[in-house]
């Protein structure tokens, strides 16, 4: 398998994310200068397409699914370290796939979703 291919990042377009007006929306339907619940502001998006299907992590986190690629990089709380989504113990492999892949970058190089924090792209 191509590693390229095997080394994205990116979440399900259909993950929830909070913005700081307390709504919900999908990462799919973000947009430039979005602002995230911790006042991050979304400066960039971007749509990759799945080529190989990968299949997504779930971290569940306050009710909500968080469905994101293996190779993203988490903050566990255990050690205070960021690590990779596949590495992380409160993550699971799922057999959830889409065919695109959606991923945000903020002013603050971070994505807080719930109490999980990703490192952006």
């Amino acid at each position: 398998m191509d590693s390229k291919l095997t080394n994205l990042k990116g979440f399900h377009p259909y993950t929830s994310i909070k913005l700081i007006d307390e709504t919900y929306i999908f990462i799919k339907d973000a947009k430039i200068n979005d602002t995230l619940e911790d006042g991050s502001i979304i400066t960039s998006i971007f749509e990759n397409p799945n080529k190989n299907y990968q299949s997504f992590y779930t971290i569940k986190n306050n009710g909500i699914n968080i469905f994101v690629l293996e190779e993203n990089i988490v903050f566990n709380p255990l050690n205070k370290e960021f690590i990779k989504v596949k590495d992380y113990f409160a993550a699971g492999p799922t057999i959830i796939t889409y065919n695109s892949i959606y991923g945000i970058l903020t002013d603050t190089g971070y994505i807080k979703i719930g109490t999980e924090i990703f490192k952006d792209w």
